[in-house]
């Protein structure tokens, strides 16, 4: 169940318990994933992240924006082929998004974040907007790989 927290005057629409935070990143997060993926070829770095995705637990944290480091893959990526440059993209993206907070308000989800580097792995447009309006801590929804084997279905833990 989603709920609503607010943190450094952003509001976050949120999952708060663990199995539901898995079945979200594993259903809808992976999804849209892959389907940018798709649009832009399928680069390398992706494909552990991805299938890597079943193998975390997830938890929603409160991070310093000054914890979560950047991909340097991710920003630096161009798709000679599409003629897609990531910054550019989030150029646009970025500009978007902080109209819209400024003008509306509106929740974003929490950043995913990988727990053994602290790498963002989804909301570069997101982490960017706040760190251009001088926030420094958000919501992220942290996924630490399992230290043992699989067992059943984690969708209902929590």
């Amino acid at each position: 169940m989603e709920v609503l927290q607010e943190l450094m005057g952003i509001s976050y629409l949120v999952v708060e318990k663990s199995g539901e935070i898995f079945t979200l990143v594993n259903t809808e997060g992976k999804k849209e994933w892959e389907s940018k993926v798709a649009a832009v070829g399928r680069p390398q770095f992706l494909r552990a992240w991805l299938s890597s995705l079943p193998t975390r637990e997830w938890h929603l944290e409160k991070l310093g924006l000054e914890e979560i480091k950047l991909s340097a893959d991710i920003m630096d990526y161009v798709d000679s082929r599409t003629g897609f440059v990531f910054k550019k993209d989030l150029e646009g993206r970025k500009r978007a998004l902080g109209d819209c907070l400024a003008t509306t308000g509106k929740a974003i989800p929490p950043l995913v974040v990988r727990a053994e580097d602290r790498q963002l792995m989804d909301g570069y447009c997101r982490y960017h907007v706040l760190k251009d309006r001088g926030v420094t801590e958000t919501l992220a929804y942290v996924g630490a790989l399992r230290a043992g084997p699989v067992e059943g279905d984690h969708s209902s833990e929590k």
